[in-house]
């Protein structure tokens, strides 16, 4: 027997039965569209002042903001990378915000780039001791 599910926010109803709610294009626009202008203003709110004297403040204020430019890039390309899909094709825009929606959660990217990395013939190993590196000499200068 399925269990019945509640639509995700800004679905009027399930297009079918299924065992979880079913994230359309449409649906996750909107929500990254929303959440990437919201983020886009915290980023505006968080900058510290022109002319802060207070190091430790504006290092946290630059830290906080930048936090907050991150959030809006990363909503603002799912925008833009679903917009152009879905002029050549709806159903395969649809199938891509749903499977983008439990991406999110854990380590996903991460473990998957490690894979991705390894596929193409990348040594994982070789990069993280460059990217060392490179923060060790940036970080004596």
């Amino acid at each position: 027997m399925t269990e019945t599910v509640q639509p995700l926010e800004g679905q009027e109803m399930l297009p079918a039965e299924f065992p979880e709610p079913v994230t359309t294009a449409d649906i996750k626009i909107k929500q990254s569209i929303t959440e990437a202008i919201s983020q886009f203003q915290y980023f505006l709110g968080t900058n510290p002042p022109l002319g802060e004297k207070d190091e430790s403040a504006k290092t946290q204020g630059i830290l906080r903001s930048n936090m907050h430019l991150f959030a809006f890039l990363l909503d603002a390309v799912i925008v833009d990378f679903l917009r152009e899909i879905e002029g050549y094709n709806q159903a395969w825009a649809d199938q891509l915000a749903n499977e983008l929606e439990g991406k999110f959660d854990g380590e996903y990217f991460y473990e998957s780039l490690l894979e991705w990395a390894d596929e193409r013939g990348l040594d994982v190993d070789e990069i993280i001791e460059d990217a060392k590196h490179k923060l060790a000499q940036r970080d004596t200068k």
